[in-house]
């Protein structure tokens, strides 16, 4: 058997490359046979949220190609900023993916070789000529996000010492596993954690966006108290649906008193839709035809809180589901969210599951929401508390089945108005909301925290 690189590397050098590339922390996966370039590397979690800090490009759908009973369509990719250490240097892997296969469900990893030079073929590449160590039991798949925004990965034999010293540190922890490669061994929980009561010390806070070359700028709105907080974090205003800190989606509410918060409405996505009337004739026409307009008809308003399944009295229109089994659920084809005039019998807006996936996946796979109390005035001032709720282990299956009981609601704030030179200007805000009372249901792990 040739020895490789990858039979002598130890963890330490692991450590090491992963550092330097600013790396702070890493998954492990523990390969068996059955992991390669052939059969994709499973088990990587059950749901795209699970790897939300990998970050993952659009979501696309596709049919299904496997001839196994449930595999109907349709599947789910999304493609990763992959890299490779080699023994030279760096080798990116433009063609990794991921794949989700909401009917299981489950999540792999492909196309981790393709058009990567010098990829490890040796140790992921199915072969079945004889000396082939593409199924060898034992291997290490190491990976994670730097701050360059790429993921950086390599894989280690069986017979190598850092697999022998991830075995022995792993023992009865399971096939991922997830190691701090900060200084002070801190985990991303923790960091936050940390910051948070660092925040919360401070007091008030007047309301101030980030910007990406560090300036601080005033900021006014409905949501400053949420950019505020982002901002406090080191997060720069950038309108991406990524996770805010490290893996951790940070969202901040309104309340009236820290003590007391569990039915404040917070906002989980804002997308426009990606197909219907109001993609094709714009907001303004919307708001024209199905709004409320003031005394003079200058300007018009659609809002209100659609629930799925029912028409909302004052605007006439339907909110629902397509393509998601309430009672199995499951997804049982590539669907989508509307909103529709139920008399018309036409959609207004659609958002694809491949959309909403994109959004769902990059924000929400762990999320810390935090309460503030506001100062009214020229900026406003915000206080942010300490008894924090945490949600972990969300899925897109959570998501739509909180959809369908009315868990999750829409809450379109859309206007248009005349302004001074009598040209129509619209504001476009499509809101899926919740509130604390009903968040434990969109998490496998919901909790109160006290700081």
């Amino acid at each position: 058997m040739k020895t490789l690189w990858h039979d002598r590397v130890t963890w330490k050098d692991i450590e090491s490359r992963f550092r330097d590339h600013g790396v702070t922390q890493v998954q492990v996966k523990f390969l068996t046979r059955n992991h390669n370039s052939k059969n994709q590397i499973a088990g990587l979690g059950s749901d795209l949220t699970a790897l939300s800090h990998l970050f993952p490009g659009p979501v696309t759908a596709h049919d299904a190609t496997s001839g196994k009973p449930k595999a109907g369509p349709p599947i789910y990719r999304v493609s990763l900023p992959w890299v490779w250490f080699s023994e030279s240097g760096l080798s990116p892997a433009p063609e990794t993916k991921l794949i989700y296969y909401p009917q299981y469900p489950e999540i792999r990893l492909s196309g981790f070789l393709d058009a990567s030079p010098e990829g490890p073929r040796e140790l992921l590449a199915f072969s079945e000529a004889p000396g082939s160590r593409g199924q060898e039991e034992g291997r290490c798949l190491i990976f994670g996000p730097s701050k360059d925004k790429k993921v950086f990965a390599m894989v280690v034999s069986s017979l190598s010492p850092a697999a022998g010293y991830l075995r022995e540190f792993n023992k009865g922890r399971g096939t991922l596993l997830q190691l701090s490669l900060r200084a002070d061994r801190a985990d991303s929980r923790e960091v936050l954690f940390h910051e948070l009561r660092l925040i919360h010390k401070k007091n008030w806070i007047e309301a101030y966006r980030l910007r990406p070359d560090g300036l601080r700028e005033e900021c006014h709105g409905t949501n400053s108290h949420g950019v505020t907080l982002e901002s406090e974090l080191g997060i720069t205003a950038n309108g991406r649906a990524m996770p805010d800190y490290l893996d951790w989606e940070v969202k901040a509410h309104r309340v009236k008193h820290l003590s007391n918060h569990l039915s404040s409405r917070i906002t989980l996505l804002t997308p426009n839709p990606d197909s219907g009337q109001a993609k094709d004739f714009g907001t303004t026409w919307l708001t024209k035809t199905y709004g409320k307009p003031n005394e003079t008809s200058s300007r018009y308003d659609l809002s209100g809180v659609h629930r799925a399944g029912v028409v909302h009295g004052k605007t006439g229109l339907e909110f629902g589901i397509e393509g998601f089994d309430a009672e199995s659920q499951k997804i049982t084809d590539d669907g989508y969210l509307y909103l529709r005039d139920p008399i018309k019998d036409i959609d207004l807006g659609r958002w694809s599951f491949s959309k909403l996936l994109t959004h769902w996946q990059a924000k929400h796979g762990k999320a810390v929401f935090v309460p503030c109390i506001t100062k009214k005035g020229q900026p406003e001032e915000f206080s942010y508390g300490t008894r924090v709720h945490v949600g972990e282990g969300t899925s897109f299956l959570h998501f739509l089945a909180a959809v369908a009981a009315g868990s999750i609601v829409l809450d379109p704030g859309l206007n248009t108005k005349l302004d001074k030179n009598a040209v129509w200007k619209h504001h476009t805000r499509y809101q899926f909301r919740s509130s604390l009372t009903n968040a434990a249901a969109l998490y496998r792990s919901f909790e109160k925290v006290v700081l």
